[in-house]
């Protein structure tokens, strides 16, 4: 038998598959060059974009995807970063073997080989992102080469589930029968069913089907494995994604690496860079902007932590993040603050109140260097006076741990204020989706909305002298305590001559977190809460909806 000498079926195959490569490419919306470089085991080629004296940004595709499958995400990348798509070698694409049967078997020796490939390009250190099995080399990279690497962001890695190998068995089965259809139905199951996904990735999977990829089988990590991965993580996961579809598993992800943050998309599947574009972009590039600016800009914070005391220093805001285990959400709460602060360069302390967590909220926090108070009294405004109580800010501002601040909110802020018109306020908010039962949920809130006159809430804003003149919150309020501050906010306004305010242009991005957990319904199913939430002041339920929720 002749020796195989490609992973390409024939010619024919390899014109196919390049010339949707180069359909793809003939849609990148930035300007950019097609490069190659020598490594250990042959020409490895990647695509380059973006300000030359900028950032480094490595793009690893999933199996067969090519650097290609980056298009929808290129031009936000490139503002402000030096993105290199990369094509894996052994897999398809434009990078080549030297020989057939050498190519990285594991994942010490992907890690190698993308070292080479650093190396060559003169990256000391540099992001890497990676999605499904660029996922996996990504992590590798991490694990054997940490040192190359600033941060990394997952998009459906294989590796950490076992998941994938029910996907082996249905490749097996559509083996049997291989049509075009039978192909295309598979893959639109795999990656996702949207149109966008469709022309970006099934046309090309469906035509190197036959080819034979060069590349490493990606085990499953170890838990000792997983602890290795010391690097500022962003773990990608898609709720209909069939190749990472069990909790067990993210729990053990975000149990096992130590600087994890967790970001679950409900309705998304496994493509998620091209199927939810927008909001992976958004996400990773204040991911990334946290890693850059955290230590920078959040120097302010280091120099007494548990008081929160630096003389030297003038503070413009104090932002105040009650938080009861937090560790899946408070890092991305964390990043759209460093994300609004570059106006504000040594002026922001944020201060992380810690009530009774046992899990990596603490860990998180000091990472970002924020100030860090204790208090384990089983009550919000208790919690949230306590971090007024150390914060030498002129502005104080309240926002929780599992909601986001868009990158003007602060500027917004300080306008409304300098204009002496306002005596504080809160926000717009924005859900992050807004299912039937959450809507209709807010809809039979609407007594309390008339009982507190209206009033906006979500993140609460004011000059610290205000906050300490209505005393902070109500202590005796155990729900609605941040409505009830703002009716009162309000009131102590009008006797000083002032309007209560709602910043609109920015925005608060609202988690669904306990909708997630206990479904879209959850207050029909506790009416109780619904008349705890109208009188205000009821323990027990404050106990259940704020802590004991998550264990239903």
């Amino acid at each position: 038998m002749a020796k195989i000498s490609s992973i390409y079926v024939n010619p024919e195959n390899r014109e196919k598959i390049l010339s949707i490569y180069d359909k793809h490419l003939s849609q990148w919306p930035v300007p950019y060059e097609s490069l190659d470089v020598p490594t250990r085991y042959g020409s490895t080629h990647f695509i380059v974009s973006g300000p030359k004296d900028a950032p480094p940004i490595v793009l690893m595709h999933g199996r067969g995807g090519t650097a290609t499958m980056w298009l929808p995400n290129v031009f936000a990348l490139s503002r402000d970063y030096r993105v290199y798509a990369i094509d894996t070698i052994g897999d398809f694409g434009k990078s080549e073997l030297d020989d057939i049967d050498n190519y990285p078997k594991n994942g010490q020796a992907c890690s190698d080989w993308l070292v080479d490939v650093f190396n060559e390009l003169g990256l000391n250190q540099a992001f890497v992102i990676g999605e499904s099995m660029g996922g996996w080399i990504t992590m590798n990279l991490s694990i054997y080469a940490p040192e190359r690497v600033k941060g990394i962001a997952l998009l459906a890695p294989v590796g950490i589930s076992s998941a994938v190998l029910g996907m082996v068995f249905r490749i097996l089965l559509v083996s049997f029968h291989p049509t075009e259809s039978n192909r295309k139905k598979f893959f639109r199951s795999y990656v996702g069913n949207s149109p966008l996904v469709s022309d970006t990735m099934v046309e090309l999977m469906t035509a190197n089907w036959d080819c034979r990829t060069k590349s490493a089988w990606p085990s499953k990590f170890s838990n000792d494995k997983l602890k290795q991965i010391k690097v500022p993580t962003l773990l990608f996961i898609g709720g209909k994604d069939p190749t990472f579809n069990k909790q067990r598993d993210i729990d053990r992800a975000v149990k096992m690496i130590p600087n994890i943050q967790l970001e679950v998309m409900t309705e998304i599947g496994h493509a998620m860079s091209i199927e939810n574009a927008d909001f992976v972009n958004n996400r990773i590039l204040d991911f990334l902007k946290g890693i850059e600016w955290a230590r920078g800009k959040f120097q302010v914070m280091k120099s007494n932590q548990s008081a929160g005391t630096n003389l030297e220093r003038n503070v413009k805001f104090s932002i105040i993040i009650p938080a009861y285990n937090e560790e899946k959400f408070i890092g991305r709460c964390l990043d759209s603050i460093v994300a609004a602060s570059p106006p504000y360069p040594d002026q922001v302390e944020v201060i992380v109140v810690l009530n009774r967590c046992t899990d990596r909220s603490e860990e998180i926090a000091r990472s970002y260097n924020c100030v860090i108070v204790k208090e384990d009294r089983k009550n919000m405004s208790i919690i949230r006076n306590a971090g007024a109580k150390v914060s030498r800010g002129e502005i104080i501002a309240t926002i929780d741990a599992d909601s986001r601040m868009t990158d003007n909110m602060l500027t917004e802020i300080e306008e409304k204020l300098l204009t002496g018109m306002y005596i504080g306020g809160g926000v717009k908010m924005k859900f992050e989706r807004l299912p039937l039962g959450v809507l209709l949920q807010g809809l039979i809130l609407i007594p309390s909305i008339i009982k507190y006159k209206g009033v906006t809430a979500g993140i609460l804003w004011c000059y610290k002298k205000d906050f300490d003149a209505i005393n902070g919150f109500n202590e005796n309020q155990r729900m609605l305590e941040d409505v009830d501050f703002g009716l009162r906010l309000k009131n102590w306004g009008r006797k000083c001559g002032k309007k209560y305010g709602t910043i609109t242009k920015a925005q608060m991005i609202v988690s669904l977190r306990k909708a997630d957990k206990c479904g879209n319904w959850i207050l029909f199913k506790h009416p109780k809460w619904l008349l705890a939430y109208l009188k205000g002041n009821v323990e027990k339920y404050a106990d259940e909806s704020f802590y004991d929720f998550d264990k239903r």
